[in-house]
């Protein structure tokens, strides 16, 4: 039975319905018909919580807390030998030590497969096996693009008195009253 260890980036994204997200929900979806098993090192489950509460609220956080572990995921503590295999990877292969302890799981677990959306882990590839989400698209559409104003002008940049809460910029970049 295959083991998916998931990174915060691979929930987060099945969170926000982002690339990957329909992966994730398939791995989530297999792990709740017993065919293979999901779990989450305690460090990423803390920054999903992190990440959730500083976007949307405490409230939130707790809610989507709950709804995760109502899905069985299987939150692996940290103990002594696998933050000393987190640290030795962390210097290896030059990846945030929180990151280092996702791959130490999948490293250390037969059959397992460490799923991140962070291209960043591309230099841990040879200490477990490693499945990437696609990257995140910056325009959905092409008309997301041409909808978009950019605040740019040519030539030097004067305003008339009192735009911008009554300061004006002159030539050299330096504010004026």
């Amino acid at each position: 039975m295959v083991t998916y260890i998931l990174d915060a980036s691979a929930i987060l994204r099945y969170l926000d319905d982002d690339a990957g997200a329909a992966r994730v929900a398939e791995i989530i979806k297999s792990h709740l018909a017993g065919t293979s098993e999901a779990v989450i090192a305690a460090l990423h489950w803390g920054e999903i919580a992190g990440v959730t509460c500083k976007a949307h609220g405490r409230q939130s956080m707790d809610l989507v807390l709950s709804r995760l572990s109502a899905f069985g995921i299987r939150v692996v503590p940290a103990d002594r030998d696998q933050a000393v295999s987190a640290a030795l990877i962390k210097l290896k292969r030059l990846i945030p030590y929180v990151d280092a302890f996702g791959i130490a799981l999948a490293a250390a677990a037969r059959d397992s497969v460490f799923v991140t959306a962070d291209f960043d882990f591309k230099p841990a590839s040879g200490d477990a096996k490693i499945e990437f989400l696609p990257a995140k698209t910056l325009f959905k559409t092409s008309e997301s693009f041409s909808a978009c104003s950019f605040p740019y002008r040519s030539g030097p940049s004067r305003e008339k008195p009192g735009a911008r809460g009554g300061r004006r910029r002159v030539r050299g970049g330096r504010w004026r009253p």
